[in-house]
């Protein structure tokens, strides 16, 4: 048995531009000296933008120059980030949902069977405005995957995003073939806590026949990714919410000087105790404040007219099986977005 060491980031950048030294400064509070792979997603990397659908036999979401500058920028800025000892191994996104992964070049060799694929939790479990995209491989003789994800928003809608992580969990690397994407739509409530804003331009015929392709699923048993992997990382804005009423209440009991004290109200962990989502999964202590949501620009918890109640949507989660956890933060300093960074680090053992 041998130990390895990866880093996790994920960051829901709010369509946002990337600017390199917002990379820089969340790689260095990652600390990626001792690391041999580093694994990162990003949500709401840009608005999502239908153009066109590449005929129904090969679906996909052909991307507007913006979507290609941001993943662009969000790729070569990890790439400079990390230096000339990396390398990157493989990248996947669907909707706004980015995954890459990274070994150091004196590990890259030892990783093998790299591929990527992608699941759709938006309307009917086909559109991309929510979604997961993983990366697989095989580091010796241990097969990992890392799942890069965004669920269902809204403070009520906690069903919702269990029902995400299960069609996620039970699908991923299963289908017939890889969806590099799928067209986008908005939910049917305009109060949506996520910035995406998405715009749907699609014919009938093209549409239905997206439809059908996309649904030959491959006729397999339902299966969980930490029974069916060795070691798996599940990052992203999960948008689990705290059970209060409202941000007077959060106001109220809240206090700065302790903020994980509302640990104990955060719909997450409370899914996870009662197996309702992420069975199999566990996550290192929270020690750090609701990332989401701010002011952008600033270290406000929403001061709109919305005021929403400040949460810890964005989490790393992992199977605990030969994982140990050693480091688990948010990025605070970083204040382009309104949800902030996280970043965790393991030491994991493979054969």
């Amino acid at each position: 048995m041998k130990t390895i060491h990866v880093g996790a980031v994920t960051w829901n950048v709010a369509e946002m531009a990337i600017e390199p030294p917002d990379i820089r400064a969340i790689c260095g509070a990652l600390d990626v000296s001792n690391l041999d792979l580093v694994f990162v997603t990003a949500q709401e990397l840009f608005a999502l933008t239908l153009r066109t659908i590449a005929g129904a036999s090969d679906p996909q979401v052909v991307p507007d120059p913006l979507t290609e500058r941001n993943a662009h920028v969000w790729d070569e800025a990890w790439g400079a980030a990390l230096g000339s000892e990396w390398r990157r191994l493989c990248a996947a996104t669907v909707g706004a949902v980015r995954v890459n992964l990274f070994a150091r070049e004196r590990v890259a060799d030892d990783v093998r069977d790299v591929d990527a694929d992608v699941v759709a939790c938006g309307l009917a479990g086909l559109l991309v405005n929510k979604g997961a995209a993983g990366i697989r491989a095989r580091v010796r003789d241990t097969t990992f995957v890392f799942v890069g994800a965004h669920l269902n928003a809204h403070a009520k809608r906690v069903q919702r995003r269990n029902a995400d992580f299960r069609r996620i969990d039970s699908t991923l690397f299963l289908r017939k073939k890889s969806v590099d994407g799928g067209p986008a739509a908005p939910d049917a409530d305009d109060d949506d806590d996520d910035t995406a804003q998405v715009r749907l331009s699609l014919s009938a015929d093209a549409f239905a026949g997206w439809i059908a392709d996309v649904m030959n699923l491959t006729d397999v048993p339902a299966r969980r990714l930490v029974d069916a992997y060795d070691r798996v990382i599940f990052a992203g804005d999960l948008n689990y919410r705290l059970y209060v009423t409202d941000r007077d209440e959060f106001d109220q009991i809240y206090d700065p000087r302790q903020p994980t004290s509302l640990i104990t109200f955060d719909e997450l962990g409370d899914q996870i105790a009662s197996k309702a989502a992420f069975e199999g999964y566990v996550e290192a202590p929270v020690d750090f404040p609701p990332t989401y949501k701010f002011d952008i620009g600033s270290h406000v918890y929403d001061t709109s007219k919305k005021r929403r109640v400040p949460s810890w949507t964005d989490r790393i989660l992992f199977a605990p099986s030969g994982v140990a956890p050693y480091h688990y933060d948010a990025v605070r300093n970083i204040t382009r977005s309104d949800h902030r960074p996280v970043v965790a680090k393991f030491a994991i053992l493979v054969e």
